[in-house]
């Protein structure tokens, strides 16, 4: 429901005041209370209309975190790895030819 937080009244200048204060303690899950609610006083002409909400009871959501997502298998930063995962090593440097024999290493 559209709610509001202010409500034109109508009243005599002596009677002015800077707000008012509604108890809605005795309201339950789901309930509202709207501007026709409100008992201000004969000295008072409420000219909002009647239907429009002051108060809500409501439900807040529970906050749902994402979880980090895997990228091709590897474990998203901050994921724990899979139990018996060994992280992958690569190798730098030249891959040898297929068929050939590993270089001998230079004598001096």
């Amino acid at each position: 429901p559209q709610m509001t937080r202010e409500v034109i009244v109508e009243c005599l200048p002596a009677d002015l005041v800077d707000s008012f204060t509604v108890d809605v303690s005795a309201l339950k899950l789901g309930q509202s209370l709207n501007v026709s609610d409100l008992k201000l006083g004969d000295k008072y002409t409420l000219l909002t209309r009647g239907d429009v909400c002051v108060a809500a009871v409501v439900l807040i959501a529970e906050e749902v975190v994402a979880e980090p997502a895997a990228v091709e298998g590897v474990p998203a930063e901050g994921a724990p790895a899979a139990e018996g995962a060994a992280p992958e090593v690569i190798a730098k440097g030249k891959k040898e030819e297929e068929g050939e024999a590993p270089a001998a290493p230079a004598k001096k």
